[in-house]
């Protein structure tokens, strides 16, 4: 894993811990789109160029 993908799994792996606990459902929600735009900038950064 390269460490730029180290980076964001540890940030990804600190949110999921967050979510763990429970908080309203605002909270939650923006957490989870944190989340999912974190995993979504591991996926691209090794994307294959089309």
């Amino acid at each position: 894993m390269c460490e730029k993908c180290q980076e964001l799994q540890g940030r990804i792996n600190k949110f999921q811990r967050v979510l763990a606990h429970h908080f309203d459902e605002l909270t939650e929600e923006r957490l989870r789109e944190g989340l999912a735009e974190l995993e979504a900038e591991k996926v691209a950064l090794h994307a294959e160029p089309k």
